[in-house]
């Protein structure tokens, strides 16, 4: 034991911590629910040194549910340090709506607070929130029984998109988590409920751009009991889905799946071809704006990433999806928050179904 650390809210009453990430600096963030005397319940927020667990700020904010038996927090770490919590809060009119906190590194000041839902009195009940590689943020969860899936720019907390997914045959549908998977698809686990096989365990490709619903899938364990997804992984263009199946002699399983996204081959350094094969710049050095042009043989979603000079992705785009031809982007100097970048080389990475194109940009006054 290095060290140890508790905090809590006052008297003997029972407190929860239920998600924590670690900075670049080995300082860990937590976050987690503490109950009042007066039968209300406060999310808790704080930074601790990693190197003795001294608190070095702590936050709090009104409105957690009392109910400890089910995990209601999650934390996205950003590039910068900030920290996000993602949660849920009740009111009589809108019911549960989805709650984003931006926390600042260094004191832990508000960088932004907002809500997300449905209109009317409709419950958005999020379990589940995590980041892209863009560093946007993705929340899963349960809205009038079907999936829910909204995705949310982590430089502001605007909703970039909110979908949801009534499986057929729009009964009772739940989704337990998120990820970014192949390509940028987001693919959201857990379960739909089907005529003859009752609860299915189930995961659905979300278009990144859009939230439209690419393609979906359910599993039925052959007992036509409750099977269900609890955590989805990736790997190359592999998804790996854990959960239970339920079978009569043995009651609940540990199932573990694994999916192909066929048609998306793994992004691997083996995979890549010669740089530029099917890739040209120019004006390059670019002054102002320079075209990133894609050959006529690139088919399918692709997805832009630049990096500077020690690795940092500085941008990163999913454009709309070909209809046949060539294709071009235009860059204009800019990182994904729309501030200018200083001069000096960049790198451009093309990702698409057949491998990985390269390219490197000259940014110059």
């Amino acid at each position: 034991m290095v060290w140890s650390h508790r905090i809590g809210g006052t008297g003997a009453l029972e407190d929860r911590a239920w998600d924590v990430v670690v900075d670049a600096a080995s300082d860990p963030i937590v976050t987690g629910v503490v109950l009042n005397g007066d039968g209300t319940a406060d999310f808790l927020t704080f930074k601790l040194d990693g190197a003795d667990g001294d608190e070095i700020w702590t936050r709090s904010l009104p409105g957690a549910e009392t109910n400890l038996d089910a995990r209601t927090q999650w934390l996205a770490l950003c590039d910068d340090g900030d920290v996000v919590l993602g949660t849920k809060i009740w009111s009589s009119g809108t019911s549960y709506d989805v709650v984003l906190h931006r926390f600042d590194a260094a004191d832990g000041g508000m960088v932004f607070h907002v809500e997300h839902g449905a209109e009317g009195p409709v419950a958005d009940n999020p379990r589940w929130m995590t980041r892209d590689e863009a560093g946007d943020l993705l929340v899963a969860g349960v809205r009038d029984g079907d999936f829910m899936v909204l995705k949310v720019a982590g430089t502001d907390g605007r909703l970039l998109w909110d979908s949801v997914y009534d499986g057929p045959p729009g009964w009772y549908d739940a989704a337990n988590t998120v990820i970014e998977g192949p390509f940028g698809t987001v693919v959201a686990g857990g379960f739909r409920t089907g005529a003859e096989t009752s609860w299915d365990a189930a995961i659905v490709g979300f278009d990144p751009d859009d939230g439209s619903i690419l393609w979906d899938r359910a599993f039925d364990a052959g007992s036509a009991q409750a099977d269900e997804i609890a955590v989805l992984t990736g790997g190359g263009e592999d998804l790996y889905a854990v959960g239970y199946g339920y079978s009569p002699s043995t009651d609940s399983d540990l199932l573990s799946l694994r999916y192909r996204l066929e048609g998306a081959a793994a992004v691997t350094e083996s995979r890549q071809r010669a740089p530029g094969a099917a890739l040209s710049i120019g004006p390059n050095p670019m002054r102002g704006e320079t075209r990133i042009a894609l050959a006529e043989t690139v088919r399918g979603p692709v997805r832009l990433s630049v990096f500077d000079v020690d690795g940092r992705r500085v941008l990163s785009r999913t454009p709309i999806r070909p209809t046949g031809g060539a294709r071009s982007i235009r860059w204009d100097g800019r990182d994904g928050d729309g501030r200018a970048l200083p001069p000096g080389a960049y790198f451009v990475r093309i990702q698409h179904r057949e491998g990985i194109e390269t390219g490197k940009i000259v940014l110059v006054d």
